[in-house]
Protein backbone atom coordinates (compact mmCIF):
# COMPACT_ATOMS: atom_id res chain seq x y z
CA UNK A 1 0.00 0.00 0.00
CA UNK A 2 1.40 3.42 -0.88
CA UNK A 3 1.86 6.29 1.50
CA UNK A 4 -1.19 7.91 -0.14
CA UNK A 5 -3.29 4.98 0.29
CA UNK A 6 -2.48 5.25 4.14
CA UNK A 7 -2.89 8.78 4.64
CA UNK A 8 -6.52 8.39 2.21
CA UNK A 9 -7.06 5.33 4.85
CA UNK A 10 -6.67 7.12 7.87
CA UNK A 11 -8.47 10.46 6.31
CA UNK A 12 -11.79 8.18 5.99
CA UNK A 13 -11.63 6.64 9.60
CA UNK A 14 -11.32 9.64 11.00
CA UNK A 15 -14.05 11.15 9.34
CA UNK A 16 -16.22 8.00 9.98
CA UNK A 17 -15.23 8.40 13.69
CA UNK A 18 -16.35 12.15 13.69
CA UNK A 19 -19.40 11.46 11.86
CA UNK A 20 -20.30 8.52 14.27
CA UNK A 21 -19.34 11.00 16.99
CA UNK A 22 -21.67 13.62 15.88
CA UNK A 23 -24.61 12.44 15.52
CA UNK A 24 -26.14 11.71 18.56
CA UNK A 25 -25.63 15.74 19.08
CA UNK A 26 -26.84 16.42 15.67
CA UNK A 27 -30.40 14.24 15.88
CA UNK A 28 -31.02 15.61 19.63
CA UNK A 29 -34.61 17.03 19.88
CA UNK A 30 -35.22 20.58 21.15
CA UNK A 31 -35.65 18.88 24.25
CA UNK A 32 -32.05 18.56 24.86
CA UNK A 33 -29.79 21.15 26.54
CA UNK A 34 -26.19 21.27 26.07
CA UNK A 35 -24.25 22.47 29.45
CA UNK A 36 -20.94 24.20 28.91
CA UNK A 37 -17.78 23.50 29.00
CA UNK A 38 -18.21 21.20 25.72
CA UNK A 39 -14.47 19.77 25.03
CA UNK A 40 -12.91 17.93 21.51
CA UNK A 41 -10.31 16.54 20.26
CA UNK A 42 -8.46 17.98 17.54
CA UNK A 43 -6.99 16.59 14.71
CA UNK A 44 -5.77 18.73 11.69
CA UNK A 45 -3.21 19.47 8.86
CA UNK A 46 -2.00 23.06 8.46
CA UNK A 47 0.92 25.69 8.32
CA UNK A 48 2.80 26.06 10.06
CA UNK A 49 2.51 23.04 12.18
CA UNK A 50 2.01 20.49 9.22
CA UNK A 51 0.11 17.46 11.08
CA UNK A 52 -1.04 18.15 14.45
CA UNK A 53 -3.32 17.09 17.29
CA UNK A 54 -5.13 18.44 20.63
CA UNK A 55 -7.78 19.49 22.56
CA UNK A 56 -10.26 22.42 22.11
CA UNK A 57 -12.85 23.64 25.18
CA UNK A 58 -15.53 26.11 24.51
CA UNK A 59 -16.96 28.04 27.72
CA UNK A 60 -20.65 29.61 27.30
CA UNK A 61 -23.63 29.76 28.78
CA UNK A 62 -25.97 26.87 28.40
CA UNK A 63 -28.83 26.56 25.96
CA UNK A 64 -31.45 24.64 23.45
CA UNK A 65 -28.87 22.83 20.86
CA UNK A 66 -30.77 25.23 18.03
CA UNK A 67 -30.24 28.47 19.60
CA UNK A 68 -27.21 30.88 18.34
CA UNK A 69 -25.28 31.51 21.12
CA UNK A 70 -21.50 32.88 21.70
CA UNK A 71 -18.63 30.53 23.09
CA UNK A 72 -14.99 31.23 24.59
CA UNK A 73 -12.82 28.82 23.12
CA UNK A 74 -9.36 27.68 24.10
CA UNK A 75 -7.35 25.76 21.74
CA UNK A 76 -3.85 24.00 22.20
CA UNK A 77 -2.01 21.94 19.86
CA UNK A 78 1.43 20.03 18.93
CA UNK A 79 2.67 18.58 15.66
CA UNK A 80 5.37 18.07 13.56
CA UNK A 81 5.69 21.59 12.99
CA UNK A 82 5.72 22.94 16.02
CA UNK A 83 3.18 23.68 18.94
CA UNK A 84 0.29 26.69 19.44
CA UNK A 85 -2.38 27.84 21.55
CA UNK A 86 -5.11 29.83 20.60
CA UNK A 87 -8.09 31.63 22.40
CA UNK A 88 -11.43 33.44 20.92
CA UNK A 89 -14.96 33.70 20.04
CA UNK A 90 -17.13 31.25 18.63
CA UNK A 91 -20.31 32.20 17.20
CA UNK A 92 -22.11 28.91 17.27
CA UNK A 93 -26.08 27.79 15.57
CA UNK A 94 -26.28 24.59 16.84
CA UNK A 95 -23.04 22.38 15.07
CA UNK A 96 -21.93 25.00 12.94
CA UNK A 97 -20.99 28.55 13.24
CA UNK A 98 -17.83 31.32 12.72
CA UNK A 99 -15.21 31.46 15.07
CA UNK A 100 -12.17 33.95 15.68
CA UNK A 101 -8.72 33.22 17.60
CA UNK A 102 -5.95 34.81 18.89
CA UNK A 103 -2.47 32.67 18.51
CA UNK A 104 0.68 31.97 19.88
CA UNK A 105 2.61 29.33 18.15
CA UNK A 106 5.96 28.00 18.38
CA UNK A 107 7.72 26.16 15.49
CA UNK A 108 10.20 23.32 15.47
CA UNK A 109 12.76 22.64 13.68
CA UNK A 110 10.36 21.71 10.39
CA UNK A 111 7.39 24.01 9.89
CA UNK A 112 5.17 24.37 6.89
CA UNK A 113 5.73 28.13 5.30
CA UNK A 114 7.60 29.50 8.59
CA UNK A 115 10.97 30.31 9.96
CA UNK A 116 12.30 27.35 12.08
CA UNK A 117 12.73 27.72 16.28
CA UNK A 118 10.17 31.12 16.43
CA UNK A 119 7.30 32.41 17.99
CA UNK A 120 4.77 33.61 16.14
CA UNK A 121 1.61 35.37 17.35
CA UNK A 122 -1.55 35.75 15.03
CA UNK A 123 -5.04 36.44 14.10
CA UNK A 124 -7.45 33.91 12.19
CA UNK A 125 -11.25 33.22 11.36
CA UNK A 126 -12.41 30.15 10.61
CA UNK A 127 -15.37 28.36 10.03
CA UNK A 128 -17.24 24.95 12.11
CA UNK A 129 -19.27 23.10 10.02
CA UNK A 130 -20.47 19.72 12.03
CA UNK A 131 -17.14 18.37 12.90
CA UNK A 132 -15.05 20.07 10.51
CA UNK A 133 -13.18 23.01 11.06
CA UNK A 134 -11.35 25.66 8.72
CA UNK A 135 -9.60 28.66 9.36
CA UNK A 136 -7.29 31.34 7.61
CA UNK A 137 -5.25 33.82 9.04
CA UNK A 138 -1.79 35.97 9.37
CA UNK A 139 0.69 35.72 11.95
CA UNK A 140 3.93 37.81 12.96
CA UNK A 141 7.06 36.59 14.22
CA UNK A 142 7.78 38.01 17.69
CA UNK A 143 10.92 36.08 18.69
CA UNK A 144 13.27 33.94 16.91
CA UNK A 145 16.56 33.93 14.31
CA UNK A 146 16.11 37.02 12.44
CA UNK A 147 15.56 37.02 8.14
CA UNK A 148 12.67 35.87 6.06
CA UNK A 149 9.11 34.92 7.01
CA UNK A 150 8.11 38.23 9.25
CA UNK A 151 4.82 37.44 8.59
CA UNK A 152 3.47 33.80 7.61
CA UNK A 153 -0.02 32.85 6.23
CA UNK A 154 -1.65 30.31 8.90
CA UNK A 155 -4.04 28.19 7.71
CA UNK A 156 -5.83 24.68 9.23
CA UNK A 157 -7.92 22.02 7.79
CA UNK A 158 -8.98 19.34 10.26
CA UNK A 159 -11.81 17.50 12.34
CA UNK A 160 -12.67 18.61 16.09
CA UNK A 161 -14.63 15.11 17.53
CA UNK A 162 -16.73 15.90 20.55
CA UNK A 163 -15.29 13.91 23.52
CA UNK A 164 -17.42 15.21 26.43
CA UNK A 165 -20.04 17.81 27.33
CA UNK A 166 -22.79 17.80 30.26
CA UNK A 167 -26.44 17.52 28.77
CA UNK A 168 -29.81 17.31 30.28
CA UNK A 169 -33.31 17.01 29.10
CA UNK A 170 -36.40 19.57 30.35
Amino acid sequence: MTHLHRCLTVVACVLLVGVVSATPILAADGSTQYDFPIVFLDLQGGAPQRVSGGATVLFGKSGKSVETRRAMEIQASAGMGGARVAGGMAFLNGPFGPDVRLSLTRTSASPRGAAAHATYVGLEAGYIWLFLRLSAGVAQRVAGPSGHKDTVVTWQAGVQLPLWSRKHHE
